[in-house]
């Protein structure tokens, strides 16, 4: 905060480092670099990111994740109708080898909205393009459409809670001294947000 004058008070001094070089990062970058280096790590923020990184190492892939998060807020949101519309939009293309007759591991999510590919699109043409990618195009009421348009918006705000709980995790590792570690969180975050 402003009458901090920078102190950071943390539990150890390699949690005090990563808040002083991203604080610096901060102050150093933010008219230029939009924001990049504002990461908001409040707790239920955290909590949502872990849940994703979670799911992913549980052999859940990023789309699916988004897709069930998506589908349950149409859902909650009472507009569950558009489901389908949307799934046939930005279908989830299954990964991996075909299905045989032999057991699996783990079977991977087919039917359920790419959130992915949703937030993509949602990202290049809004929500207008969204509903315009639906056979027929979906003509929605204003409420609808805004109420979907804030679902998209939660993903996105998950998908940023990712990215800044692994760029966090990746200085600590750096203040630390832990190159490999560091590097392997920027690899997952390269590899998840692309």
């Amino acid at each position: 905060s402003a009458d901090s004058h920078g102190y950071v008070h943390a539990p150890s001094l390699q949690q005090a480092a990563t808040a002083a070089i991203l604080r610096s990062a901060h102050l150093a970058n933010r008219a230029s670099a939009a924001g990049a280096f504002n990461l908001d790590l409040r707790s239920h923020r955290v909590k949502r990111a872990r849940r994703l990184l979670e799911g992913i190492a549980n052999g859940q892939s990023l789309a699916a994740l988004l897709g069930y998060r998506f589908e349950r807020g149409l859902h909650d949101a009472k507009l569950p109708m558009h489901i389908l519309e949307l799934r046939r939009a930005f279908p989830l293309m299954p990964s991996g080898p075909a299905a045989g007759d032999e057991a699996k591991e783990a079977i991977s999510a087919r039917n359920v909205i790419d959130g992915v590919r949703l937030v993509d699109h949602y990202r290049k043409t809004g929500i207008t393009g969204v509903l315009a990618a639906a056979s027929p195009p979906l003509a929605l009421p204003l409420a609808e459409r805004d109420r979907i348009a804030q679902l998209i918006d939660d993903l996105l705000d998950q998908l940023d809670s990712v990215s800044d709980l692994l760029v966090a995790e990746s200085v600590f590792q750096v203040a630390g001294g832990n190159m490999d570690g560091a590097g392997a969180a920027m690899q997952a975050l390269f590899v998840l947000i692309g």
